[in-house]
Protein backbone atom coordinates (compact mmCIF):
# COMPACT_ATOMS: atom_id res chain seq x y z
CA UNK A 1 0.00 0.00 0.00
CA UNK A 2 2.60 2.56 -1.13
CA UNK A 3 4.35 3.66 2.14
CA UNK A 4 1.29 5.06 3.86
CA UNK A 5 -0.04 3.89 7.21
CA UNK A 6 -3.45 3.00 6.88
CA UNK A 7 -5.48 2.45 10.41
CA UNK A 8 -9.17 1.44 9.57
CA UNK A 9 -11.93 1.54 11.69
CA UNK A 10 -15.09 0.89 9.83
CA UNK A 11 -18.67 0.63 11.53
CA UNK A 12 -21.79 2.58 11.37
CA UNK A 13 -24.14 5.22 9.88
CA UNK A 14 -23.59 8.88 11.02
CA UNK A 15 -24.30 11.29 8.41
CA UNK A 16 -27.02 11.20 6.52
CA UNK A 17 -26.87 8.67 4.22
CA UNK A 18 -28.40 6.48 1.00
CA UNK A 19 -27.61 3.11 2.56
CA UNK A 20 -28.31 -0.02 0.83
CA UNK A 21 -28.19 -3.30 1.96
CA UNK A 22 -25.82 -4.87 -0.35
CA UNK A 23 -23.97 -8.15 -0.81
CA UNK A 24 -22.06 -10.11 -4.20
CA UNK A 25 -21.18 -12.82 -5.05
CA UNK A 26 -20.20 -15.19 -8.13
CA UNK A 27 -22.11 -17.96 -9.71
CA UNK A 28 -21.76 -21.40 -10.83
CA UNK A 29 -21.03 -19.98 -14.03
CA UNK A 30 -18.89 -17.23 -12.64
CA UNK A 31 -20.89 -14.73 -13.16
CA UNK A 32 -20.66 -11.62 -10.94
CA UNK A 33 -24.14 -10.96 -9.04
CA UNK A 34 -25.23 -8.06 -6.76
CA UNK A 35 -27.66 -8.33 -3.47
CA UNK A 36 -29.72 -5.18 -3.20
CA UNK A 37 -32.22 -5.33 -0.73
CA UNK A 38 -33.73 -8.00 -1.75
CA UNK A 39 -33.11 -8.59 -5.46
CA UNK A 40 -29.73 -10.03 -7.30
CA UNK A 41 -28.92 -8.12 -10.12
CA UNK A 42 -26.01 -9.88 -12.73
CA UNK A 43 -23.43 -7.04 -12.85
CA UNK A 44 -20.65 -9.10 -14.83
CA UNK A 45 -20.52 -11.56 -17.29
CA UNK A 46 -16.79 -12.29 -16.36
CA UNK A 47 -15.20 -13.00 -12.92
CA UNK A 48 -14.08 -9.96 -11.47
CA UNK A 49 -10.51 -10.00 -9.99
CA UNK A 50 -11.69 -8.22 -6.27
CA UNK A 51 -14.85 -6.26 -4.59
CA UNK A 52 -15.83 -4.66 -1.55
CA UNK A 53 -18.98 -4.44 -0.16
CA UNK A 54 -20.04 -0.90 1.33
CA UNK A 55 -23.33 0.20 2.85
CA UNK A 56 -23.79 3.05 -0.16
CA UNK A 57 -22.93 1.22 -2.98
CA UNK A 58 -20.63 -2.10 -3.54
CA UNK A 59 -16.96 -1.35 -5.39
CA UNK A 60 -15.27 -3.75 -7.78
CA UNK A 61 -12.44 -4.10 -10.54
CA UNK A 62 -13.56 -6.19 -13.69
CA UNK A 63 -12.15 -8.69 -15.35
CA UNK A 64 -10.36 -6.15 -17.67
CA UNK A 65 -9.01 -4.20 -14.96
CA UNK A 66 -11.76 -1.07 -14.63
CA UNK A 67 -13.14 0.58 -11.07
CA UNK A 68 -16.98 0.58 -11.00
CA UNK A 69 -19.56 0.35 -8.43
CA UNK A 70 -22.81 -0.11 -7.72
CA UNK A 71 -24.77 2.99 -6.56
CA UNK A 72 -28.15 3.49 -6.34
CA UNK A 73 -29.21 0.53 -8.40
CA UNK A 74 -26.80 1.90 -11.04
CA UNK A 75 -23.67 0.19 -12.38
CA UNK A 76 -20.95 3.19 -13.24
CA UNK A 77 -17.52 3.09 -14.47
CA UNK A 78 -16.01 5.22 -12.09
CA UNK A 79 -12.13 4.76 -13.20
CA UNK A 80 -11.12 2.98 -16.19
CA UNK A 81 -7.43 2.40 -15.07
CA UNK A 82 -6.94 -0.12 -12.13
CA UNK A 83 -6.55 1.59 -8.73
CA UNK A 84 -4.36 0.65 -6.10
CA UNK A 85 -5.90 0.57 -2.81
CA UNK A 86 -9.63 1.09 -2.31
CA UNK A 87 -12.33 0.36 0.36
CA UNK A 88 -15.89 0.30 0.84
CA UNK A 89 -17.67 1.82 4.37
CA UNK A 90 -21.02 2.12 5.40
CA UNK A 91 -21.08 5.85 3.22
CA UNK A 92 -17.72 6.33 2.01
CA UNK A 93 -15.83 4.58 -1.05
CA UNK A 94 -12.25 5.88 -0.35
CA UNK A 95 -9.50 4.72 -2.74
CA UNK A 96 -5.89 5.62 -4.37
CA UNK A 97 -5.57 5.98 -7.73
CA UNK A 98 -1.35 6.73 -8.84
CA UNK A 99 -0.39 9.70 -6.92
CA UNK A 100 -4.14 10.59 -5.29
CA UNK A 101 -6.22 10.04 -2.62
CA UNK A 102 -10.05 9.83 -3.42
CA UNK A 103 -13.01 9.63 -1.78
CA UNK A 104 -16.75 9.14 -3.75
CA UNK A 105 -19.73 9.80 -1.58
CA UNK A 106 -23.36 10.85 -2.01
CA UNK A 107 -22.46 10.52 -5.65
CA UNK A 108 -19.65 13.04 -5.49
CA UNK A 109 -15.80 12.25 -6.78
CA UNK A 110 -13.39 14.39 -4.33
CA UNK A 111 -9.32 14.40 -4.85
CA UNK A 112 -8.20 14.61 -0.96
CA UNK A 113 -4.33 15.07 -1.50
CA UNK A 114 -1.54 14.34 -3.92
CA UNK A 115 1.19 11.93 -2.61
CA UNK A 116 -0.80 10.71 0.41
CA UNK A 117 1.48 10.30 3.19
CA UNK A 118 -0.89 9.07 5.90
CA UNK A 119 -4.46 8.53 6.02
CA UNK A 120 -7.08 6.63 8.02
CA UNK A 121 -10.83 6.72 7.41
CA UNK A 122 -13.93 5.52 8.84
CA UNK A 123 -17.33 4.90 7.92
CA UNK A 124 -18.02 9.20 6.86
CA UNK A 125 -14.93 10.62 7.98
CA UNK A 126 -11.10 10.26 6.02
CA UNK A 127 -8.37 12.00 8.37
CA UNK A 128 -5.15 12.11 6.07
CA UNK A 129 -1.38 14.49 6.76
CA UNK A 130 -0.77 16.80 3.38
CA UNK A 131 2.87 16.64 3.38
CA UNK A 132 3.21 19.84 1.22
CA UNK A 133 1.39 21.98 3.45
CA UNK A 134 2.69 19.88 6.53
CA UNK A 135 -1.43 19.80 8.01
CA UNK A 136 -3.53 17.38 9.36
CA UNK A 137 -6.66 17.57 6.99
CA UNK A 138 -10.02 15.74 7.52
CA UNK A 139 -12.47 15.14 4.41
CA UNK A 140 -16.07 15.24 6.49
CA UNK A 141 -19.99 15.96 5.16
CA UNK A 142 -18.56 16.93 2.19
CA UNK A 143 -15.66 19.17 3.09
CA UNK A 144 -12.04 19.16 3.28
CA UNK A 145 -11.25 20.91 6.77
CA UNK A 146 -7.82 21.80 8.19
CA UNK A 147 -7.57 20.36 11.77
CA UNK A 148 -3.56 21.17 13.05
CA UNK A 149 -0.74 22.43 11.51
CA UNK A 150 2.96 20.45 12.06
CA UNK A 151 5.93 22.91 12.67
CA UNK A 152 8.79 20.38 11.55
CA UNK A 153 6.91 17.24 9.99
CA UNK A 154 3.59 15.06 11.42
CA UNK A 155 1.48 17.66 13.79
CA UNK A 156 0.77 14.01 15.52
CA UNK A 157 2.66 11.30 17.49
CA UNK A 158 -0.52 9.10 17.21
CA UNK A 159 -3.59 9.05 15.85
CA UNK A 160 -6.77 6.88 15.16
CA UNK A 161 -9.88 7.20 13.31
CA UNK A 162 -13.64 6.17 14.26
CA UNK A 163 -17.12 5.72 12.50
CA UNK A 164 -17.49 10.19 12.56
CA UNK A 165 -14.73 11.17 14.72
CA UNK A 166 -11.14 10.88 15.40
CA UNK A 167 -8.65 11.12 18.42
CA UNK A 168 -4.41 12.12 18.33
CA UNK A 169 -2.08 13.20 20.44
CA UNK A 170 0.17 15.75 18.62
CA UNK A 171 3.67 16.69 19.12
CA UNK A 172 2.99 18.89 22.45
CA UNK A 173 1.81 15.63 23.76
CA UNK A 174 -2.21 17.05 24.18
CA UNK A 175 -4.80 14.75 23.07
CA UNK A 176 -7.17 15.80 20.91
CA UNK A 177 -10.80 14.88 19.39
CA UNK A 178 -12.42 15.85 16.38
CA UNK A 179 -16.10 15.58 16.49
CA UNK A 180 -18.59 16.88 14.61
CA UNK A 181 -16.88 19.70 12.79
CA UNK A 182 -15.23 20.60 15.81
CA UNK A 183 -11.75 20.03 17.75
CA UNK A 184 -11.78 19.52 21.52
CA UNK A 185 -8.56 19.78 23.21
CA UNK A 186 -9.15 16.69 26.03
CA UNK A 187 -6.69 16.31 28.29
CA UNK A 188 -2.32 15.48 28.03
CA UNK A 189 -1.38 12.50 26.39
CA UNK A 190 -3.63 9.24 27.73
CA UNK A 191 -1.95 5.93 28.51
CA UNK A 192 -3.67 4.42 25.77
CA UNK A 193 -7.00 5.43 23.89
CA UNK A 194 -9.84 3.20 21.33
CA UNK A 195 -12.38 5.13 19.60
CA UNK A 196 -15.13 4.27 17.63
CA UNK A 197 -18.83 6.10 16.19
CA UNK A 198 -19.56 8.80 18.81
CA UNK A 199 -17.38 7.40 21.68
CA UNK A 200 -13.75 7.46 22.89
CA UNK A 201 -11.99 5.84 25.64
CA UNK A 202 -8.78 6.53 27.36
CA UNK A 203 -6.83 5.86 30.26
CA UNK A 204 -4.99 8.87 32.04
CA UNK A 205 -1.48 8.85 32.24
CA UNK A 206 -1.42 10.01 35.58
CA UNK A 207 -4.12 8.85 37.94
CA UNK A 208 -4.68 5.54 35.46
CA UNK A 209 -8.77 6.59 35.52
CA UNK A 210 -10.51 4.99 33.03
CA UNK A 211 -12.71 7.38 30.81
CA UNK A 212 -15.31 7.36 27.83
CA UNK A 213 -15.74 10.77 25.94
CA UNK A 214 -19.44 10.19 24.31
CA UNK A 215 -21.37 12.58 21.83
CA UNK A 216 -19.33 15.52 23.08
CA UNK A 217 -19.66 14.88 27.08
CA UNK A 218 -16.74 13.35 28.80
CA UNK A 219 -17.19 11.20 31.59
CA UNK A 220 -14.92 9.35 34.57
CA UNK A 221 -16.20 6.14 34.26
CA UNK A 222 -13.93 4.36 36.80
CA UNK A 223 -11.47 5.40 39.39
CA UNK A 224 -9.08 2.45 38.50
CA UNK A 225 -7.73 1.23 35.54
CA UNK A 226 -9.68 -2.07 33.71
CA UNK A 227 -8.01 -4.75 32.78
CA UNK A 228 -9.26 -4.26 29.28
CA UNK A 229 -11.74 -2.33 27.19
CA UNK A 230 -12.83 -2.36 23.77
CA UNK A 231 -14.81 0.66 21.58
CA UNK A 232 -17.94 -0.02 19.96
CA UNK A 233 -20.54 2.00 17.87
CA UNK A 234 -22.29 3.62 21.13
CA UNK A 235 -20.28 1.64 23.43
CA UNK A 236 -17.06 0.38 25.07
CA UNK A 237 -17.23 -2.97 26.83
CA UNK A 238 -14.55 -3.50 29.52
CA UNK A 239 -13.61 -6.03 32.34
CA UNK A 240 -13.21 -3.90 35.50
CA UNK A 241 -10.09 -4.39 38.29
CA UNK A 242 -12.30 -6.42 40.00
CA UNK A 243 -13.08 -8.85 36.80
CA UNK A 244 -16.96 -7.46 36.50
CA UNK A 245 -17.85 -7.61 33.05
CA UNK A 246 -19.01 -4.16 32.04
CA UNK A 247 -20.68 -2.16 29.20
CA UNK A 248 -20.88 1.43 28.91
CA UNK A 249 -24.14 1.81 26.59
CA UNK A 250 -25.16 5.48 25.44
CA UNK A 251 -24.29 6.89 28.62
CA UNK A 252 -25.18 4.09 31.05
CA UNK A 253 -22.88 1.81 32.80
CA UNK A 254 -24.29 -1.97 32.55
CA UNK A 255 -22.90 -4.77 34.61
CA UNK A 256 -23.27 -7.84 32.07
CA UNK A 257 -21.49 -10.50 34.43
CA UNK A 258 -19.69 -9.92 37.59
CA UNK A 259 -17.20 -12.32 36.00
CA UNK A 260 -14.83 -11.76 33.68
CA UNK A 261 -16.17 -13.87 30.06
CA UNK A 262 -13.48 -15.91 27.99
CA UNK A 263 -13.72 -13.40 25.20
CA UNK A 264 -15.18 -10.55 24.09
CA UNK A 265 -15.62 -8.90 21.03
CA UNK A 266 -17.47 -6.20 19.52
CA UNK A 267 -17.88 -5.34 15.68
CA UNK A 268 -20.48 -1.70 15.18
CA UNK A 269 -23.18 -2.19 17.37
CA UNK A 270 -23.10 -5.80 17.97
CA UNK A 271 -20.93 -7.08 21.30
CA UNK A 272 -20.90 -11.22 21.27
CA UNK A 273 -18.98 -12.84 24.76
CA UNK A 274 -18.84 -15.82 26.72
CA UNK A 275 -20.75 -16.21 30.18
CA UNK A 276 -20.32 -19.70 31.32
CA UNK A 277 -19.93 -21.27 28.08
CA UNK A 278 -22.97 -19.29 27.06
CA UNK A 279 -22.43 -17.40 23.61
CA UNK A 280 -24.09 -14.12 23.62
CA UNK A 281 -24.70 -10.88 22.62
CA UNK A 282 -25.36 -7.38 23.87
CA UNK A 283 -27.56 -5.04 21.09
CA UNK A 284 -29.30 -2.41 21.50
CA UNK A 285 -29.54 -2.33 25.26
CA UNK A 286 -30.29 -6.07 25.92
CA UNK A 287 -28.12 -9.31 26.33
CA UNK A 288 -29.68 -12.59 24.31
CA UNK A 289 -28.25 -16.25 24.64
CA UNK A 290 -27.64 -17.51 21.21
CA UNK A 291 -26.43 -21.33 22.22
CA UNK A 292 -25.66 -22.88 25.13
CA UNK A 293 -21.93 -23.04 23.72
CA UNK A 294 -19.39 -21.21 22.39
CA UNK A 295 -19.07 -22.29 18.44
CA UNK A 296 -16.06 -22.93 16.60
CA UNK A 297 -16.75 -20.38 13.71
CA UNK A 298 -19.13 -17.61 13.80
CA UNK A 299 -19.68 -14.31 11.84
CA UNK A 300 -20.08 -10.71 13.49
CA UNK A 301 -21.39 -7.13 11.04
CA UNK A 302 -24.17 -4.45 12.18
CA UNK A 303 -27.67 -5.95 13.60
CA UNK A 304 -26.44 -9.86 12.54
CA UNK A 305 -24.70 -12.54 13.79
CA UNK A 306 -24.22 -15.72 11.94
CA UNK A 307 -22.84 -19.30 13.42
CA UNK A 308 -22.47 -23.06 12.44
CA UNK A 309 -24.30 -24.37 15.51
CA UNK A 310 -23.55 -28.32 16.02
CA UNK A 311 -25.39 -30.08 13.71
CA UNK A 312 -23.34 -28.17 11.01
CA UNK A 313 -26.76 -25.83 10.64
CA UNK A 314 -26.23 -21.98 9.98
CA UNK A 315 -28.22 -20.27 12.59
CA UNK A 316 -28.35 -16.39 12.59
CA UNK A 317 -29.77 -13.67 14.97
CA UNK A 318 -31.07 -10.47 13.56
CA UNK A 319 -32.71 -7.70 15.53
CA UNK A 320 -33.54 -9.98 18.29
CA UNK A 321 -34.81 -13.46 16.81
CA UNK A 322 -32.68 -16.63 15.95
CA UNK A 323 -33.62 -19.00 13.70
CA UNK A 324 -31.87 -21.28 11.52
CA UNK A 325 -31.14 -20.19 8.39
CA UNK A 326 -29.91 -23.09 6.47
CA UNK A 327 -29.63 -27.05 7.32
CA UNK A 328 -27.62 -28.19 4.26
CA UNK A 329 -23.78 -28.60 4.42
CA UNK A 330 -21.86 -24.86 3.78
CA UNK A 331 -18.76 -24.29 1.45
CA UNK A 332 -18.31 -20.39 2.37
CA UNK A 333 -20.30 -17.34 4.55
CA UNK A 334 -19.85 -13.74 4.14
CA UNK A 335 -21.55 -11.22 6.00
CA UNK A 336 -22.23 -7.76 4.72
CA UNK A 337 -24.44 -5.08 6.36
CA UNK A 338 -27.50 -6.96 7.57
CA UNK A 339 -27.13 -9.63 5.13
CA UNK A 340 -25.85 -13.21 5.47
CA UNK A 341 -24.40 -14.63 1.99
CA UNK A 342 -23.84 -18.55 1.95
CA UNK A 343 -23.09 -20.85 -0.67
CA UNK A 344 -24.15 -24.73 -0.95
CA UNK A 345 -23.84 -27.88 -3.26
CA UNK A 346 -22.13 -26.42 -6.38
CA UNK A 347 -21.88 -22.81 -6.91
CA UNK A 348 -25.81 -22.56 -5.29
CA UNK A 349 -25.77 -19.11 -3.98
CA UNK A 350 -28.71 -18.10 -1.57
CA UNK A 351 -28.97 -14.88 0.75
CA UNK A 352 -30.35 -14.21 4.11
CA UNK A 353 -32.11 -11.11 4.84
CA UNK A 354 -34.36 -9.41 7.01
CA UNK A 355 -35.82 -13.20 8.21
CA UNK A 356 -35.63 -14.31 4.53
CA UNK A 357 -33.72 -17.23 2.41
CA UNK A 358 -33.53 -15.52 -1.15
CA UNK A 359 -31.84 -17.57 -3.89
Amino acid sequence: MKSIIIAVLVAGSILPTYSQTLSAYTDYREYFYVFDDGYSQMLEYHPVQSFRVGGACLAYIDNRGVFKIFFRNKKITLEKYRVTNYFSTNNLLVYTLENQLIVFDRGKRMTLVYHPAYYAFGDSIVAFYDEASSYLKVYYDGEIREVEAGLSGRPMKSMVVGDNLFAYVNQADYFKIFYHGKLIEESYRPKNYKVSGNTVAYITEAELEFKIFYKGTTRNVENFEPQSYKAGEDMVAYIDETGSFKVFYKGEIIELSSFEPEFYRIKENMLVYSESDFFKVFTDGESYTLANYIPEKYYVHRNVVAFIDEQDQLVGFYKGSLETISYEKLNNIEVYGNAVSFEIGVHTNKTYYKGKVYE
